[in-house]
């Protein structure tokens, strides 16, 4: 859908390029997957480079942030999966495979933690190829390929600003103008009417604002061409969407940024209040992701069968969770954030009965929710409200 596509240009981001001018950061360089930014000018100038990523075997983010300053080095690393509590940490840093700090101290401040380092660290880290902070209960590693050459960049980012540019549009003119280009390459490669004015308006329009975008047009070019060759997300409208499309190009040739950002937003916000599926059924939802984490984790026993049906009834509730799966993501969060002990001891009624993982994969999401209700009102004490089975809501 051409909304869907363009509220995602605009959220996303032109991710770095957009947080970039919003923080009056000045993209300097893009290094492998490390993006090295400048703000302020002259003797005041400062560089960071930061890595953002996310394994293929982790459904949590992470990032690693390098800052550096005259004999120091700032090293920040954010996990979405952590929760630290406000205060000092002191764990073993450990780089290229070998401890290099028995006792390295970080401040925490829920999913961040940052350090400040003298630059003799600086060695270890060029030809390492991740950061591991060693904690009691495990290890957190952070992937910092190609760290050698981004540094090298860093460095180049202290120097003199002349390559930098010193202004950057706005979020929102930085949104407008991709959401120009997805029309442009819709309008080239896609099967969508338009007639020549439009297209002699788009044009001009796009090279009107060309001029200011000059500093992140490559940054621009890099995220626009992610989306537009990614064979999970065709950016071409379907034909259902073909007058939603045209509709759309004709409020952004005559329309200010800010106008047509808000119309595009209120017509996603319309789109997704439509297609919400039932709150029972976002739940039961919920619920099953609880127990695919819980089945990952935990000493479950289940038959093939069994596992098979519930992987199947889970994808086939997927697709209608798309406008409020990042919403179901971020009330689980806390619940897939705690140790696997601890989540395995909430769930330790499953391991001597297993028959919620049937249910789930059998009945109707309505008929499971009624299922687990009357399934928590019998294991409840006589007070109930005073009392809360554990897990059974999401």
């Amino acid at each position: 859908m051409v909304f869907r596509c363009l509220v995602s240009l605009f959220a996303a981001g032109i991710g770095f390029a957009a947080t970039a001018a919003t923080a009056k950061d000045v993209p300097f360089a893009k290094v492998a997957d490390w993006d090295i930014s400048r703000s302020g000018d002259g003797a005041k100038a400062k560089c960071m480079m930061v890595r953002g990523y996310q394994d293929a075997d982790d459904e949590n983010a992470s990032a690693v942030a390098i800052g550096t300053y005259p004999g120091f080095l700032i090293i920040s690393l954010g996990y979405q999966g952590w929760s630290h509590d406000k205060g000092d940490r002191t764990v073993v840093l450990l780089a290229g495979g070998k401890v290099v700090l028995p006792r390295s101290k970080w401040k925490a401040d829920d999913t961040q933690l940052t350090g400040e380092f003298p630059d003799t660290l600086l060695p270890h880290l060029l030809g390492a190829d991740a950061i591991v902070l060693r904690f009691k209960d495990g290890d957190a590693d952070f992937k910092i390929p190609a760290f050698a050459e981004a540094f090298e960049a860093l460095k180049r980012c202290s120097g003199p600003p002349d390559e930098v540019a010193t202004e950057l549009p706005s979020q929102g003119r930085i949104a407008n103008y991709a959401s120009g280009l997805f029309f442009q390459k819709a309008l080239k490669d896609c099967d969508v009417a338009s007639t020549g004015k439009q297209r002699a308006d788009l044009e001009a329009k796009l090279a009107a604002m060309r001029p200011e975008m000059s500093p992140i047009q490559a940054l621009i070019d890099i995220e626009l061409g992610k989306r537009f060759t990614d064979p999970k997300a065709p950016f071409c409208p379907k034909p259902d969407d073909a007058a939603a499309f045209g509709t759309a190009l004709g409020q952004y040739l005559v329309m200010t940024p800010e106008a047509f950002a808000a119309e595009t937003e209120r017509r996603q916000s319309e789109k997704k209040a439509a297609a919400r599926p039932p709150e029972t059924r976002i739940k039961v939802y919920g619920m099953g992701l609880i127990f695919q984490k819980v089945l990952a984790s935990c000493e479950i026993p289940t038959t093939a069968r069994q596992r098979a049906d519930f992987d199947a009834k889970l994808a086939a509730l997927a697709p209608e969770m798309a406008p409020v799966m990042e919403e179901i993501q971020a009330k689980l969060q806390p619940t897939f954030a705690k140790p696997a002990t601890e989540l395995c001891a909430a769930f330790r009624d499953l391991s001597d009965d297993p028959q919620p993982i049937v249910a789930f994969s059998t009945q109707t999401p309505e008929d499971f929710a009624t299922f687990m209700d009357a399934r928590g009102a019998a294991k409840a004490p006589p007070n109930p409200a005073e009392t809360p089975v554990p897990g059974a809501k999401l």
